[in-house]
């Protein structure tokens, strides 16, 4: 260890958690194969908000097919239109010139092919300090400590003499909430023809799932039989009330989790007209949720001084943290050791 306790952590906002003995999170950076934490890794990188919102409009940025706000508009303008007009306004705010989000991680997935896995996921554990604005330190668990702090400040979870492993299962089922409503509602405002698509996306998926994986699934949806009509017909029906029921019966929640990324794949792999990786669409989402929200959309259209961009930015890289601790648990708990 460095030094004590106090020494340790006195420069965390949160100094209630009780020392916990047993597993770290970050240990699932162990159990990830090296196309996993690299794919993890560039999605961090690809969406840091310094390098895509610049007051200015310094920096370039584009979906995958058309710009940010393009894209932003086609996904959340069409479920309520007061977004369009947030999305046009900050168009004509910043002067953004053109450039591939999908280049800018082709680019740095070329950079990084080259590397030994083990190197892959060092450079994974040090994207993490840096974005959670942790000094890196070879013991995971001040890294661990750090980010669920910043996590729960952002998402306003009370961390008072509670464990870590207490927080970071309220930061997991949250995090399964907003993506659980985020598909739904997304499903709710596709067209028939789209919805099909995304059947035929989800029967894909499902079909390369483990006997072991589907039978988890139809265990924590309540279902005789999985189908991928009888998955998104629950989707659409519960929502998060899906992640709340799974709390309240103690169910562990991969279930859930596997069921939320495959609709999520299905459903954006069929807007986009293109199949990624989950991490990269998940990315994506936590940016345009992001810049739809409360700070992002002042942000954009009325610019602010140094405090705030720095409060947004925490806020956004604390959103990105939750998405990189949910993937590193899922690993943690269920995934395979790599060699």
């Amino acid at each position: 260890m460095i030094g004590n306790e106090d020494s340790i952590f006195s420069h965390f906002p949160f100094r209630d958690f009780s020392r916990r003995g047993g597993r770290v999170f970050l240990k699932g950076l162990s159990k990830m194969s090296g196309d996993e934490a690299l794919e993890l890794l560039v999605g961090l990188r690809t969406y840091q908000l310094t390098r895509l919102v610049r007051i200015r409009g310094e920096e370039k940025i584009h979906s995958l097919k058309e710009d940010l706000f393009s894209f932003a508009g086609q996904l959340m303008g069409r479920f309520d239109e007061k977004f369009s007009h947030q999305v046009e306004t900050a168009r004509k705010r910043f002067d953004w010139n053109v450039a591939s989000l999908e280049q800018i991680a082709e680019e740095e997935r070329a950079r990084l092919k080259g590397l030994e896995p083990q190197e892959i996921r060092n450079q994974l554990r040090q994207e993490l300090a840096a974005i959670s604005g942790e000094r890196f330190s070879p013991d995971e668990e001040v890294l661990e400590r750090k980010m669920i702090a910043e996590i729960a400040e952002a998402y306003k979870i009370d961390t008072s003499f509670r464990s870590m492993e207490a927080v970071e299962k309220d930061i997991f089922s949250r995090f399964l909430r907003e993506l659980a409503d985020r598909i739904q509602n997304q499903l709710a405002q596709l067209k028939p023809e789209e919805t099909t698509k995304v059947e035929e996306k989800l029967f894909e998926s499902l079909s390369k799932m483990s006997e072991s994986d589907r039978d988890i699934m139809k265990r924590e949806l309540n279902l005789a039989e999985l189908s991928e009509r009888q998955v998104l017909n629950v989707i659409r029906t519960e929502g998060s009330s899906l992640v709340s029921r799974m709390v309240g019966e103690g169910q562990d929640g991969y279930g859930i989790y596997l069921t939320l990324t495959a609709a999520t794949h299905a459903v954006f792999t069929t807007l986009m007209g293109i199949s990624l990786p989950f991490a990269f669409y998940s990315a994506m989402a936590t940016l345009v949720g992001f810049l739809l929200g409360p700070l992002g959309i002042a942000l954009i259209t009325v610019g602010g001084g140094s405090y705030f961009y720095k409060r947004a930015q925490r806020e956004y890289n604390a959103q990105l943290l939750a998405f990189a601790l949910v993937s590193l648990t899922v690993k943690e708990k269920w995934g395979q050791a790599e060699v």
